[in-house]
Protein backbone atom coordinates (compact mmCIF):
# COMPACT_ATOMS: atom_id res chain seq x y z
CA UNK A 1 0.00 0.00 0.00
CA UNK A 2 1.10 3.53 -1.02
CA UNK A 3 1.74 5.74 1.99
CA UNK A 4 -1.72 8.48 2.71
CA UNK A 5 -0.63 11.54 0.19
CA UNK A 6 -2.96 13.92 0.57
CA UNK A 7 -5.23 14.27 -3.00
CA UNK A 8 -3.63 16.28 -5.63
CA UNK A 9 -5.34 19.64 -5.68
CA UNK A 10 -6.23 20.91 -9.93
CA UNK A 11 -7.00 24.45 -10.10
CA UNK A 12 -9.48 25.71 -11.95
CA UNK A 13 -8.96 29.17 -14.14
CA UNK A 14 -11.68 30.77 -11.31
CA UNK A 15 -9.39 29.12 -8.68
CA UNK A 16 -6.46 30.71 -10.04
CA UNK A 17 -8.07 34.46 -10.40
CA UNK A 18 -8.90 33.96 -6.12
CA UNK A 19 -5.41 33.14 -5.70
CA UNK A 20 -4.24 36.15 -7.45
CA UNK A 21 -7.05 38.36 -5.54
CA UNK A 22 -6.08 36.99 -2.58
CA UNK A 23 -1.83 37.42 -2.80
CA UNK A 24 -2.51 41.32 -4.42
CA UNK A 25 -2.90 42.78 -1.11
CA UNK A 26 0.55 41.12 -0.34
CA UNK A 27 2.06 42.48 -3.15
CA UNK A 28 3.00 38.83 -4.01
CA UNK A 29 2.06 37.09 -8.00
CA UNK A 30 1.85 33.35 -8.02
CA UNK A 31 3.40 31.39 -11.21
CA UNK A 32 1.33 28.78 -12.79
CA UNK A 33 3.00 26.44 -14.85
CA UNK A 34 1.63 24.51 -17.66
CA UNK A 35 0.87 20.80 -16.61
CA UNK A 36 3.40 19.21 -19.00
CA UNK A 37 6.33 21.95 -17.79
CA UNK A 38 5.10 21.35 -14.22
CA UNK A 39 5.81 17.56 -14.42
CA UNK A 40 8.76 17.40 -16.34
CA UNK A 41 10.18 20.19 -13.74
CA UNK A 42 9.37 18.40 -11.16
CA UNK A 43 10.94 14.96 -12.56
CA UNK A 44 14.08 16.44 -13.44
CA UNK A 45 14.66 18.93 -9.88
CA UNK A 46 13.55 15.89 -8.16
CA UNK A 47 15.56 12.84 -10.00
CA UNK A 48 18.00 14.53 -11.18
CA UNK A 49 19.21 17.58 -9.38
CA UNK A 50 18.02 16.12 -5.95
CA UNK A 51 20.31 13.04 -5.54
CA UNK A 52 23.31 15.13 -7.53
CA UNK A 53 23.09 18.13 -5.42
CA UNK A 54 23.05 15.62 -1.96
CA UNK A 55 26.14 13.99 -3.40
CA UNK A 56 24.68 10.70 -4.86
CA UNK A 57 25.68 9.29 -8.45
CA UNK A 58 23.19 6.29 -9.89
CA UNK A 59 25.22 3.83 -11.88
CA UNK A 60 22.80 1.38 -12.94
CA UNK A 61 20.06 1.41 -15.47
CA UNK A 62 16.90 1.53 -12.60
CA UNK A 63 17.95 3.34 -9.06
CA UNK A 64 15.78 1.43 -6.28
CA UNK A 65 15.62 4.93 -4.33
CA UNK A 66 15.62 8.11 -6.60
CA UNK A 67 13.34 6.29 -9.51
CA UNK A 68 14.22 5.50 -13.19
CA UNK A 69 17.12 6.42 -14.62
CA UNK A 70 16.09 8.94 -17.29
CA UNK A 71 17.98 8.89 -20.63
CA UNK A 72 16.88 11.83 -22.69
CA UNK A 73 17.41 14.98 -20.35
CA UNK A 74 16.57 17.50 -22.90
CA UNK A 75 12.70 17.97 -22.69
CA UNK A 76 13.31 17.57 -18.62
CA UNK A 77 15.73 20.52 -19.03
CA UNK A 78 13.92 22.75 -21.09
CA UNK A 79 11.05 22.49 -18.52
CA UNK A 80 13.47 23.64 -15.93
CA UNK A 81 14.80 26.24 -18.21
CA UNK A 82 10.72 27.38 -19.03
CA UNK A 83 9.95 27.20 -15.00
CA UNK A 84 12.63 29.68 -14.08
CA UNK A 85 11.95 31.65 -17.14
CA UNK A 86 8.46 32.24 -16.15
CA UNK A 87 9.47 32.96 -12.50
CA UNK A 88 12.46 35.90 -13.98
CA UNK A 89 9.76 37.11 -16.23
CA UNK A 90 6.83 37.50 -13.57
CA UNK A 91 10.34 39.21 -11.39
CA UNK A 92 11.13 41.77 -13.95
CA UNK A 93 7.37 42.65 -14.61
CA UNK A 94 7.05 43.59 -10.92
CA UNK A 95 10.48 45.74 -11.35
CA UNK A 96 8.55 47.87 -13.60
CA UNK A 97 5.61 47.91 -12.09
CA UNK A 98 7.01 48.84 -8.14
CA UNK A 99 9.99 51.67 -8.26
CA UNK A 100 12.48 51.54 -5.77
CA UNK A 101 12.76 47.94 -5.24
CA UNK A 102 16.66 47.16 -5.31
CA UNK A 103 17.24 43.62 -3.81
CA UNK A 104 15.81 40.06 -4.82
CA UNK A 105 16.50 37.32 -2.82
CA UNK A 106 15.95 33.34 -4.44
CA UNK A 107 16.20 30.70 -2.19
CA UNK A 108 17.91 27.45 -3.60
CA UNK A 109 19.06 25.10 -6.29
CA UNK A 110 15.41 24.86 -7.86
CA UNK A 111 16.14 28.81 -8.94
CA UNK A 112 19.70 28.20 -10.29
CA UNK A 113 18.59 30.21 -13.48
CA UNK A 114 16.73 32.92 -12.77
CA UNK A 115 19.31 35.28 -11.76
CA UNK A 116 21.08 34.81 -14.93
CA UNK A 117 17.65 35.22 -16.97
CA UNK A 118 16.59 38.48 -14.86
CA UNK A 119 20.05 40.10 -15.09
CA UNK A 120 19.71 39.37 -18.85
CA UNK A 121 16.60 41.21 -19.44
CA UNK A 122 17.86 44.18 -16.76
CA UNK A 123 21.11 44.77 -18.53
CA UNK A 124 19.01 46.11 -21.63
CA UNK A 125 17.63 49.06 -18.98
CA UNK A 126 20.73 49.52 -16.93
CA UNK A 127 18.34 48.38 -13.93
CA UNK A 128 19.79 45.59 -12.22
CA UNK A 129 18.81 45.26 -8.61
CA UNK A 130 21.48 43.54 -6.47
CA UNK A 131 20.75 39.26 -6.06
CA UNK A 132 21.03 37.17 -3.71
CA UNK A 133 20.87 33.55 -3.74
CA UNK A 134 20.40 31.08 -1.01
CA UNK A 135 20.95 27.78 -1.50
CA UNK A 136 19.50 25.59 1.63
CA UNK A 137 20.20 21.87 0.88
CA UNK A 138 23.44 20.51 0.29
CA UNK A 139 26.42 21.64 -2.70
CA UNK A 140 28.15 18.22 -3.91
CA UNK A 141 32.02 18.02 -4.81
CA UNK A 142 33.29 18.92 -7.79
CA UNK A 143 33.82 15.41 -9.00
CA UNK A 144 29.58 14.86 -8.48
CA UNK A 145 28.56 17.91 -9.82
CA UNK A 146 30.24 17.85 -13.35
CA UNK A 147 28.03 14.94 -13.77
CA UNK A 148 25.28 16.87 -14.25
CA UNK A 149 24.74 17.83 -18.50
CA UNK A 150 23.95 21.38 -18.03
CA UNK A 151 26.55 21.82 -15.13
CA UNK A 152 28.04 24.81 -17.11
CA UNK A 153 24.36 26.82 -17.38
CA UNK A 154 23.50 26.01 -13.73
CA UNK A 155 27.22 27.49 -12.45
CA UNK A 156 26.83 30.23 -14.95
CA UNK A 157 23.31 30.91 -13.84
CA UNK A 158 23.89 30.75 -9.97
CA UNK A 159 26.76 33.17 -10.28
CA UNK A 160 24.68 35.61 -12.19
CA UNK A 161 23.73 36.80 -8.29
CA UNK A 162 26.10 39.00 -6.04
CA UNK A 163 25.83 37.27 -3.23
CA UNK A 164 25.25 33.13 -2.93
CA UNK A 165 24.49 32.10 0.78
CA UNK A 166 25.20 28.63 2.00
CA UNK A 167 24.35 27.26 5.42
CA UNK A 168 27.87 24.92 5.83
CA UNK A 169 31.68 25.97 4.94
CA UNK A 170 32.27 22.57 3.15
CA UNK A 171 29.54 23.35 1.24
CA UNK A 172 30.32 27.15 0.30
CA UNK A 173 34.09 25.15 -0.61
CA UNK A 174 32.55 22.74 -2.69
CA UNK A 175 30.66 25.35 -4.79
CA UNK A 176 33.68 27.30 -5.49
CA UNK A 177 35.93 24.25 -6.72
CA UNK A 178 33.22 23.43 -8.76
CA UNK A 179 33.36 26.86 -10.05
CA UNK A 180 37.48 26.43 -10.61
CA UNK A 181 37.27 22.61 -12.27
CA UNK A 182 34.40 23.48 -14.25
CA UNK A 183 34.40 26.63 -15.75
CA UNK A 184 38.12 27.86 -14.86
CA UNK A 185 37.19 30.71 -12.61
CA UNK A 186 39.47 32.03 -9.83
CA UNK A 187 38.23 32.53 -5.91
CA UNK A 188 40.06 34.44 -3.85
CA UNK A 189 39.89 35.98 -0.02
CA UNK A 190 37.97 39.38 -0.01
CA UNK A 191 38.49 42.17 3.01
CA UNK A 192 36.45 41.12 6.01
CA UNK A 193 37.25 37.63 5.38
CA UNK A 194 34.61 36.75 2.59
CA UNK A 195 35.37 34.73 -0.46
CA UNK A 196 34.31 35.69 -4.03
CA UNK A 197 34.78 34.03 -7.57
CA UNK A 198 35.40 36.59 -10.08
CA UNK A 199 33.21 36.88 -13.17
CA UNK A 200 34.23 38.75 -16.13
CA UNK A 201 34.64 41.58 -13.76
CA UNK A 202 32.27 40.91 -11.15
CA UNK A 203 33.15 39.46 -7.80
CA UNK A 204 30.25 37.20 -6.84
CA UNK A 205 30.50 36.55 -3.00
CA UNK A 206 30.07 33.48 -1.40
CA UNK A 207 28.64 33.97 2.16
CA UNK A 208 28.25 31.53 4.83
CA UNK A 209 25.42 32.01 7.46
CA UNK A 210 23.75 29.96 9.94
CA UNK A 211 19.54 29.56 10.72
CA UNK A 212 18.55 29.26 14.62
CA UNK A 213 15.65 28.34 15.67
CA UNK A 214 12.30 29.88 15.16
CA UNK A 215 12.28 30.83 19.17
CA UNK A 216 9.28 32.52 19.79
CA UNK A 217 7.19 29.76 17.72
CA UNK A 218 8.63 27.31 19.74
CA UNK A 219 7.82 29.37 22.65
CA UNK A 220 4.63 29.39 21.85
CA UNK A 221 4.30 25.54 21.25
CA UNK A 222 5.86 24.89 24.46
CA UNK A 223 2.81 26.51 26.13
CA UNK A 224 -0.18 25.35 23.79
CA UNK A 225 -2.71 22.66 25.48
CA UNK A 226 -2.00 20.35 22.52
CA UNK A 227 1.79 19.54 22.79
CA UNK A 228 0.90 18.95 26.85
CA UNK A 229 -1.56 16.81 25.65
CA UNK A 230 0.73 14.89 22.86
CA UNK A 231 3.83 15.10 25.76
CA UNK A 232 0.79 13.53 28.11
CA UNK A 233 -0.33 10.87 25.86
CA UNK A 234 3.13 10.03 25.47
CA UNK A 235 4.07 9.19 28.73
CA UNK A 236 1.21 7.49 29.45
CA UNK A 237 2.00 4.74 26.68
CA UNK A 238 5.41 4.27 27.61
CA UNK A 239 5.83 4.50 31.27
CA UNK A 240 8.94 3.21 32.66
CA UNK A 241 10.61 3.53 29.37
CA UNK A 242 13.11 5.33 28.37
CA UNK A 243 11.59 7.24 25.04
CA UNK A 244 13.38 7.62 21.40
CA UNK A 245 11.86 9.77 19.34
CA UNK A 246 12.59 11.00 15.76
CA UNK A 247 11.17 13.07 13.59
CA UNK A 248 12.44 12.44 9.44
CA UNK A 249 11.46 12.80 6.05
CA UNK A 250 10.21 9.44 4.52
CA UNK A 251 13.12 8.56 1.86
CA UNK A 252 16.17 7.19 1.73
CA UNK A 253 19.12 9.80 2.35
CA UNK A 254 17.09 10.62 5.84
CA UNK A 255 18.80 7.35 7.47
CA UNK A 256 15.49 6.23 8.91
CA UNK A 257 16.31 2.85 7.81
CA UNK A 258 19.45 2.84 9.47
CA UNK A 259 18.19 4.21 12.60
CA UNK A 260 15.76 1.23 12.82
CA UNK A 261 18.28 -1.65 11.68
CA UNK A 262 20.35 0.10 14.46
CA UNK A 263 17.94 -0.13 17.08
CA UNK A 264 17.15 -4.00 15.97
CA UNK A 265 20.59 -4.55 16.33
CA UNK A 266 20.62 -3.08 19.81
CA UNK A 267 17.53 -5.04 20.79
CA UNK A 268 19.55 -8.53 19.45
CA UNK A 269 22.94 -7.75 21.22
CA UNK A 270 21.17 -6.13 24.33
CA UNK A 271 18.86 -8.34 26.09
CA UNK A 272 18.37 -6.12 29.11
CA UNK A 273 17.28 -2.98 27.08
CA UNK A 274 14.09 -5.05 26.02
CA UNK A 275 10.76 -3.79 27.29
CA UNK A 276 12.56 -1.06 28.86
CA UNK A 277 13.10 1.26 25.83
CA UNK A 278 10.69 2.40 23.31
CA UNK A 279 11.73 4.07 19.35
CA UNK A 280 8.60 6.70 17.98
CA UNK A 281 9.34 7.25 15.07
CA UNK A 282 7.51 9.70 13.02
CA UNK A 283 8.12 10.49 9.04
CA UNK A 284 7.43 13.61 6.94
CA UNK A 285 5.53 12.52 3.54
CA UNK A 286 6.73 14.88 0.64
CA UNK A 287 4.70 14.69 -2.61
CA UNK A 288 7.96 15.44 -4.81
CA UNK A 289 9.73 12.18 -4.66
CA UNK A 290 6.71 9.58 -4.63
CA UNK A 291 8.77 6.47 -5.79
CA UNK A 292 11.40 7.41 -3.23
CA UNK A 293 9.00 7.71 -0.33
CA UNK A 294 6.89 4.69 -1.34
CA UNK A 295 9.60 2.65 -1.69
CA UNK A 296 11.17 4.02 2.35
CA UNK A 297 7.63 3.56 3.46
CA UNK A 298 7.13 0.02 2.35
CA UNK A 299 10.63 -0.74 3.90
CA UNK A 300 10.28 0.86 7.16
CA UNK A 301 6.46 -0.78 7.81
CA UNK A 302 8.09 -3.74 7.29
CA UNK A 303 10.99 -3.09 9.37
CA UNK A 304 9.00 -2.03 12.23
CA UNK A 305 6.80 -4.95 12.00
CA UNK A 306 9.31 -7.58 12.02
CA UNK A 307 10.83 -5.92 15.68
CA UNK A 308 7.97 -5.91 17.20
CA UNK A 309 6.99 -9.66 15.96
CA UNK A 310 10.47 -10.70 17.44
CA UNK A 311 10.79 -8.61 20.62
CA UNK A 312 7.52 -7.12 21.25
CA UNK A 313 6.18 -3.70 20.85
CA UNK A 314 8.70 -1.59 20.57
CA UNK A 315 8.68 0.51 17.38
CA UNK A 316 6.22 3.34 17.45
CA UNK A 317 6.34 4.12 13.57
CA UNK A 318 3.42 6.74 12.38
CA UNK A 319 3.66 8.58 8.89
CA UNK A 320 1.82 11.81 8.07
CA UNK A 321 1.89 14.60 5.29
CA UNK A 322 2.94 17.03 8.01
CA UNK A 323 3.91 16.83 11.77
CA UNK A 324 2.96 20.14 13.26
CA UNK A 325 5.32 22.39 15.70
CA UNK A 326 3.17 21.40 19.09
CA UNK A 327 2.71 17.65 18.14
CA UNK A 328 7.10 17.52 17.54
CA UNK A 329 7.34 19.41 20.83
CA UNK A 330 5.17 17.41 22.91
CA UNK A 331 7.06 14.23 21.57
CA UNK A 332 10.25 16.41 22.66
CA UNK A 333 8.73 16.95 26.18
CA UNK A 334 7.81 13.15 26.51
CA UNK A 335 10.95 11.72 25.17
CA UNK A 336 14.69 10.91 26.49
CA UNK A 337 16.56 11.15 23.35
CA UNK A 338 16.16 12.67 19.39
CA UNK A 339 18.39 10.52 17.50
CA UNK A 340 18.92 11.59 13.99
CA UNK A 341 21.08 9.49 11.75
CA UNK A 342 21.05 11.22 8.19
CA UNK A 343 22.72 10.07 5.48
CA UNK A 344 22.77 13.20 3.68
CA UNK A 345 20.96 16.33 4.74
CA UNK A 346 21.23 20.04 3.97
CA UNK A 347 19.09 22.60 6.64
CA UNK A 348 17.35 20.74 9.29
CA UNK A 349 16.22 22.53 12.37
CA UNK A 350 15.30 20.03 14.23
CA UNK A 351 17.74 18.78 16.95
CA UNK A 352 18.44 22.37 17.53
CA UNK A 353 14.93 22.91 18.30
CA UNK A 354 14.88 19.30 20.51
CA UNK A 355 17.92 21.15 22.45
CA UNK A 356 16.27 24.14 23.08
CA UNK A 357 13.02 22.85 24.87
CA UNK A 358 15.05 20.67 26.63
CA UNK A 359 17.13 23.62 27.71
CA UNK A 360 14.15 25.75 28.49
CA UNK A 361 12.44 23.38 30.76
CA UNK A 362 15.88 21.69 32.73
CA UNK A 363 16.20 25.81 34.08
CA UNK A 364 12.64 26.31 34.71
CA UNK A 365 12.93 22.73 36.87
CA UNK A 366 15.90 24.00 38.34
CA UNK A 367 14.22 26.91 39.13
CA UNK A 368 11.06 24.82 40.92
CA UNK A 369 13.58 22.69 42.75
CA UNK A 370 13.40 19.78 40.47
CA UNK A 371 16.85 18.31 40.19
CA UNK A 372 19.26 17.90 37.46
CA UNK A 373 18.08 14.93 35.97
CA UNK A 374 16.45 16.33 33.07
CA UNK A 375 19.82 17.88 31.90
CA UNK A 376 21.18 14.55 31.65
CA UNK A 377 18.13 12.45 30.23
CA UNK A 378 18.08 15.22 27.38
CA UNK A 379 20.21 14.03 24.52
CA UNK A 380 20.54 14.23 20.51
CA UNK A 381 22.56 12.07 19.04
CA UNK A 382 23.66 11.91 15.06
CA UNK A 383 24.74 8.61 13.94
CA UNK A 384 27.58 7.46 11.62
CA UNK A 385 25.69 5.44 9.11
CA UNK A 386 27.09 1.96 10.52
CA UNK A 387 23.83 0.16 12.60
CA UNK A 388 26.12 -1.12 15.21
CA UNK A 389 27.97 2.09 15.82
CA UNK A 390 24.56 4.31 15.95
CA UNK A 391 23.47 1.15 18.44
CA UNK A 392 26.41 2.04 20.13
CA UNK A 393 25.51 5.52 20.89
CA UNK A 394 21.69 4.44 21.77
CA UNK A 395 22.81 2.14 24.65
CA UNK A 396 24.34 4.31 27.52
CA UNK A 397 21.37 6.50 26.75
CA UNK A 398 19.14 4.05 26.51
CA UNK A 399 18.18 3.23 30.68
CA UNK A 400 15.58 5.65 32.41
CA UNK A 401 17.09 6.90 35.81
CA UNK A 402 14.40 7.00 38.57
CA UNK A 403 15.37 10.95 38.42
CA UNK A 404 14.98 11.37 34.98
CA UNK A 405 11.37 12.66 35.00
CA UNK A 406 10.43 15.64 32.63
CA UNK A 407 8.95 18.96 34.32
CA UNK A 408 5.48 20.30 33.50
CA UNK A 409 4.67 22.06 30.44
CA UNK A 410 4.87 26.05 31.40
Amino acid sequence: NEPPYDAEVVLSKEDKEAIRRALRPLHAEPIFLEDEVRAKHEVYVNECLFPRFNNVLETGSRSAAFGDLILDLDPYVAAFRRANQLIADAIVKGLGDHSGIDLLWLHDYQLSLVASYVRAQCDQSESVPSMVLSLHACFPTSEVFRSLENRDELLRGMLSADIVNFHTFNHARHFMQSCRRVLGLRFRSRQGGHMSVDVLGRHVTTCINHMGPALDELQAAMRSERSAAVAERLRRAYAGRAVIIGFDECQRLSGVMLKMLAFEHLLKTSRRYRNRVVLVQRCFLRDGRRKDTCTSSKELRAIAARINTAFGFHVDYAEANTWDLAYRVGAFHAADMLLHTPSREGVNLMPLDFVFCRAQWSLEARSAGGGSGVARSAGSVSGSGRDDSVGGDVSPRASPTPDAVNPGLS
